[in-house]
């Protein structure tokens, strides 16, 4: 008598455990060896940019690209870009032998970088971090200061007269990449604005007021209402906001209500300058306002421009007010229900394709 052999469940669930452990250690092992596939460098040049360098003819086996750069240690927090301040850089058609050249870094900071890359053959890999500490500079007496915010990159530029004195780097809030539009806690703002008060002794620390919400923010919003397009609260639209700020406190993490945050020495520095004061322009920029909008943005302050603006708006039946050379919140919205209506993105700004749409 032949007995016939059944293994018994135990035997089989301890098999199967075994084989399900080697298969996963297995995946883990191909995933873990291709994350360590790449290797990048990073160096700092002679004009205090960083270049980060590649492997030889990695350009050439690349389909696209993914370049992260942060104040805080990507090893640590991943790239979590909303909670973090972290900058996602495309880097298609910019990898080169001779590596990728990151030029709006700050002074006296540690920049973590970490590559995500596609290749060619369609397998995924991630870079091990790496990091380079910025040395500080000198800000100096910029004798006609500006602030250049970027969103973007994470840094708040002192500039004058075009020329940059010093780069500071910042965190934002949970929702860095919005415009701001209405009171949330959570965006900032983006345009032209400027300095309204100085606080030594505040909340956070040290603070600068800005004008936020100015004539655009304010045609911008009433246009959202116009057109539906603000939430509601117990029937009621949310408000505008306001009491955004520049202040101290910190840039480990995007924690604002939609401040701008910088880190306590920092603030002690650009208070120490004098000539950083009431009414200096404050240039925000973004994923909607952006740099190269600004040379659209500036000529408004132009009497003949807002004229021409305002009378061709006029003869389109799109404002409705006094040509007058001042463009105030009537002027924005003219500009916003012109956006809407052409399927742009309502910026309420003159950009270079509203420019030309409006005067074709």
């Amino acid at each position: 008598m032949i007995r016939s052999f059944r293994m018994k469940p135990k035997t089989m669930k301890n098999k199967l455990l075994v084989w399900c452990s080697i298969i996963l250690s297995f995946y883990i092992f191909c995933n873990h060896s291709v994350a360590e596939s790449v290797k990048i460098d990073c160096s700092l040049l002679p004009d205090g940019s960083v270049v980060i360098q590649f492997p030889d003819s990695f350009s050439e086996t690349v389909r696209e690209a993914y370049l992260y750069r942060s104040t805080s240690d990507i090893d640590v927090i991943g790239v979590d870009s909303k909670y973090y301040p972290i900058t996602k850089i495309h880097l298609t058609g910019e990898i080169s032998d001779k590596g990728y050249r990151d030029a709006m870094v700050a002074a006296n900071v540690r920049y973590f970088y970490q590559l995500e890359a596609t290749l060619e053959s369609g397998v995924k890999t991630i870079s091990s971090r790496v990091s380079i500490q910025l040395p500080d500079t000198l800000l100096g007496i910029p004798a006609n200061p500006e602030f250049h915010i970027d969103k973007t990159f994470y840094t708040l530029s002192v500039m004058d007269n075009g020329h940059l004195c010093k780069r500071y780097p910042i965190a934002l809030g949970r929702n860095p990449v919005d415009r701001k539009l209405h009171q949330d806690n959570a965006t900032t703002p983006e345009g032209l604005y400027k300095i309204l008060n100085l606080q030594p002794h505040a909340t956070f620390y040290k603070a600068y007021d800005i004008n936020y919400p100015n004539d655009c923010d304010r045609g911008r919003y009433e246009l959202a209402k116009h057109l539906h397009k603000l939430p509601k609260i117990n029937d009621h639209y949310r408000s505008i906001g306001g009491e955004i700020q520049i202040h101290g406190m910190g840039i480990e993490s995007n924690w604002t209500f939609g401040c701008i945050a910088l880190r306590n020495a920092d603030m002690d520095e650009l208070f120490a300058c004098k000539t950083i004061t009431t009414g200096i322009p404050v240039v925000i920029t973004g994923n909607t306002i952006t740099n190269d909008m600004l040379e659209c943005m500036e000529k408004l302050k132009d009497r003949e421009t807002v004229i021409r603006i305002q009378t061709r708006l006029k003869s389109l039946n799109y404002y409705t007010d006094i040509v007058d050379g001042k463009c105030g919140k009537k002027t924005f919205i003219a500009i916003g229900k012109f956006q809407s209506n052409k399927n742009l993105v309502v910026t309420c700004y003159p950009d270079a394709q509203t420019m030309k749409l409006l005067f074709q």
